[in-house]
């Protein structure tokens, strides 16, 4: 693909996310769900892998709000539909995790009235307010919050600093042309920071308030897309080991307590 024809897909692509980024400042001006009903329900959480011989392993996880417990989760693989371009992660991973999530919702046969979906990316924290969270958000018509590691967005201030807070909130990230804010600051137990923003029909508010209820002591990333990313992980090495193939990699479904009781890192 050459570079003019990567350049116009690129431009196609940021006209879809300006029509995306528009359409979920919308619905996160209040909860779709009450926040009541959305903490004694489920999370389902995406992460993605790679594997150097068969491409992407996409894996979405159900983990309850309430106990952090892992219910069950469900796989996903395939080559990407495009190469990674900054700013435009959906295009890449979605797909994947769609296909993850129709396999998991099978796997559990009903889905409760009020979930959450999880995402390892940023929601409105993005220049233009369309990150892969608010993709998942959108197209699954279900709340959706981004937690990523870096900011991809915004201008980060040491703003309204809650010390009593479960998990330390440090500051917020604020959009650079509204000054309104776009993601909150969090560091789980003094660790490396994450940035914490709604993706869709959610309120800041209440997307901080859930994660702060799926950190547990001692580990950065909430519980469902630490699941998603040590299930994918775990399977790409397989395969690029040469232990598993695509065709058998359904036999690596081991029991939820195996990862349950893994060391967390």
């Amino acid at each position: 693909m050459g570079v003019s024809e990567v350049m116009t897909i690129r431009q196609k692509l940021i006209e879809v996310q300006k029509k995306i980024g528009h359409k979920v400042l919308s619905t996160i001006k209040k909860d779709l769900c009450p926040l009541k009903e959305l903490l004694n329900s489920y999370a389902v959480g995406f992460d993605a892998s790679y594997s150097k011989r068969y491409g992407g392993i996409a894996v979405a996880t159900l983990v309850n709000i309430n106990t952090n417990e892992l219910i069950s989760y469900a796989i996903a693989m395939g080559e990407p539909p495009l190469e990674y371009i900054p700013g435009l992660l959906a295009f890449r991973e979605a797909p994947l995790y769609y296909t993850a999530y129709l396999s998991l919702v099978k796997k559990i046969k009903t889905t409760p009235r009020c979930f959450i979906a999880i995402i390892d990316g940023h929601g409105i924290a993005h220049p233009r307010n369309a990150g892969i969270a608010s993709h998942i958000g959108l197209a699954l018509n279900i709340p959706s919050i981004g937690v990523a590691k870096k900011r991809l967005y915004g201008i980060e201030k040491v703003r309204n600093v809650n010390k009593k807070s479960k998990i330390s909130i440090e500051g917020y990230v604020y959009d650079p042309k509204t000054d309104e804010p776009l993601a909150a600051v969090l560091v789980p137990n003094k660790k490396k920071r994450i940035y914490v923003s709604p993706g869709a029909y959610i309120t800041l508010e209440s997307a901080i308030r859930i994660i702060q209820l799926l950190l547990e002591p001692d580990y950065r990333l909430p519980t469902p897309t630490y699941y998603a990313d040590l299930i994918s992980r775990r399977i790409s090495r397989c395969l690029d080991n040469g232990r598993c193939t695509p065709e058998t990699v359904g036999g690596l479904q081991r029991t939820l307590e195996h990862y349950a009781n893994t060391n967390r890192a």
